[in-house]
């Protein structure tokens, strides 16, 4: 049974965007808005729940990461399966933030060992560990901030709304954007 498309356009993408609402400022090209309510959707879904939480765990912020990682590449590349790529987007991700100073292989060993030991097993795997303190990564000890990771992640999230706010209209960062949103609002449907 496919949602009714009335009440499809009320579904809520973020506390004060409707699909209705977001395709009356797609219409309008209100890139700012638009901007905003990106922000707005990733902040209050994940990174402001984790900052006010009282007792913090490097487990459960590491998760968001980095599902805020594959998002956040997805909607970047215009990505509408991200799943299906793998290590692609920690490749994506840390290829556009070399101030980070994170290699391919080491994307690949945090995909491997800290993303799908977290997602899939509930522990990292292959000695790497989580920790709240040190440098973002660690390879040689195999550790991982997930305090800096959580702002680094952050930040990656405001760059792109600043990004997606000085693109024109047509160009690709938005041509991808709009692709990835079009994937998202089809997943509503059921």
């Amino acid at each position: 049974m496919h949602a009714d498309t009335n009440n499809l356009e009320q579904v809520k993408l973020s506390s004060s965007v409707t699909i209705g609402g977001f395709r009356k400022l797609e219409e309008e090209q209100n890139r700012q808005e638009i901007a905003r309510f990106v922000q707005e959707r990733f902040s209050e879904r994940y990174t402001e729940p984790l900052l006010s939480m009282r007792k913090k765990h490097g487990f459960c912020m590491m998760a968001i990461c980095c599902l805020l990682i594959e998002a956040i590449t997805a909607f970047r590349k215009g990505w509408q399966h991200p799943t299906t790529r793998r290590n692609k987007p920690y490749r994506e991700f840390f290829a556009g933030h070399p101030s980070l100073a994170v290699t391919p292989l080491l994307a690949d060993a945090i995909y491997d060992h800290v993303r799908s030991g977290i997602f899939h097993l509930g522990e990292t795997t292959g000695g790497w560990r989580i920790l709240r303190r040190g440098p973002l990564v660690d390879s040689n000890n195999k550790t991982v901030n997930a305090m800096r990771f959580l702002t680094e992640v952050q930040k990656s999230i405001d760059e792109y709304c600043v990004d997606l706010r000085r693109a024109t209209w047509n160009k690709p960062i938005w041509q991808n954007f709009r692709n990835r949103m079009n994937a998202l609002i089809r997943n509503c449907h059921g």
